[in-house]
């Protein structure tokens, strides 16, 4: 009898009512505003992460240790990044930026990107122009690190894992269509000479501290160098390669330049206005797109608001380009580092390619097509 009686019913109206309605006003009403200064105040900063806080706090202790160190030191030279003991222009109270981009010692962002590293300095980066082809001595022993710098970018930033083997990596990166020639045969009748290196295709190695953390493929050229692929250790992101190269290639133009007045330009590949990636090549100032209709070269700014509306657009002024038809067995070819008049090819090799080369005449036309030489190696 000291347990509950399980036969035993409730005693009614103990428990809950289903049917009772909650009494009005006990819940939040959605309707009713809060109450002045219970929200967040709008004048007060935002929350932020503690690693931003802490990152920040070390960055003005470094600066804090900067100033301390260069007392003596003249603003205008700490700030463009001389090491303390080069002496370097007049020294005044305050920097100032003069015409063309240049500080108060005359210098440019081009100057200081070539400034020797100081000897005390924490890390060392090291940059080396070696031939990629024909297939170097240098680039046969960096050809391990190079592959695996690669790999990881196309991997990490592409998200590419398909064709990233050796072979795929030697055909695309080592290889080149263009034949070594030396910079002498190109110079006209009284000229100054071309650069110290020879015209071809080169590889630009980036070495920080030892390690090959970038590589730029470049073709010299006697008017120009362009860039034709540029990849890197993504753990090395923060330290924006791809922007330092492109300064360090044009500061290379300019190098070239002195040596040869035909050296102007440098080139950054082809431009796809519909693909994010290629965005940053609008960045830099004095760019200029070709018109494949006109082959005028057009201001950038003139072409972006065309090609906000089409991908394809007329980007120069007036008529298209009239061309004669290119004559084929005029044409120059490489065949095996031999050169030869395309007739020549014909006969001892066939005419399988007559094909590929009458479109690619019909897309260059005959005035470019004369002057340009095809490699018919690999066919």
């Amino acid at each position: 009898g000291k347990g509950a009686d399980p036969m035993k019913q409730p005693n009614p109206g103990k428990g809950a009512d289903p049917m009772k309605q909650p009494n009005p006003g006990k819940g939040a009403d959605p309707m009713k505003q809060p109450n002045p200064g219970k929200g967040a105040d709008p004048m007060k900063p935002k929350c932020r992460k503690a690693k931003d806080i802490r990152r920040e706090k070390r960055l003005l202790k470094m600066a804090q240790t900067k100033e301390s160190d260069a007392k003596s030191v003249p603003p205008s030279v700490m700030d463009v990044g001389t090491p303390v003991d080069k002496p370097v222009g007049t020294p005044v109270d305050r920097p100032e930026e003069e015409e063309g981009g240049k500080d108060s010692n005359g210098q440019d962002l081009l100057d200081l990107v070539t400034l020797p590293d100081p000897k005390d300095c924490v890390h060392k980066l090291e940059i080396k122009l070696v031939k990629s082809w024909p297939r170097s001595s240098e680039v046969a022993a960096t050809f391990a690190s190079s592959y695996a710098v690669f790999k990881k970018f196309q991997s990490i930033v592409h998200l590419d894992d398909h064709d990233c083997d050796e072979r795929h990596y030697s055909d695309f990166i080592v290889e080149s269509p263009l034949v070594r020639e030396p910079a002498g045969s190109q110079n006209k009748p009284g000229g100054t000479g071309g650069p110290t290196c020879d015209y071809g295709s080169y590889h630009q190695q980036y070495w920080l501290d030892g390690n090959l953390v970038a590589v730029a493929l470049l073709d010299i050229l006697p008017r120009m160098i362009v860039c034709e692929y540029f990849f890197y250790d993504p753990s090395y992101k923060f330290l924006s390669l791809g922007v330092y190269s492109a300064v360090r290639e044009i500061a290379f133009v300019r190098e070239l330049g002195r040596q040869d007045p035909r050296m102007r330009h440098y080139c950054m590949g082809y431009y796809v206005h519909s693909c994010p990636k290629m965005a940053y090549k609008n960045q830099y100032g004095s760019a200029e797109l070709l018109c494949a209709t006109t082959l005028q070269y057009v201001p950038i700014e003139r072409c972006l608001p065309k090609l906000e509306v089409t991908k394809y657009c007329k980007l120069g002024e007036g008529e298209a380009a009239e061309e004669e038809p290119l004559d084929l067995d005029a044409l120059t070819v490489y065949h095996e580092m031999q050169a030869m008049p395309y007739r020549e090819y014909r006969t001892k090799y066939g005419d399988r390619t007559m094909d590929m080369l009458r479109q690619y005449g019909t897309v260059m036309g005959s005035k470019v097509g004369r002057r340009m030489r095809v490699n018919l190696t690999f066919f």
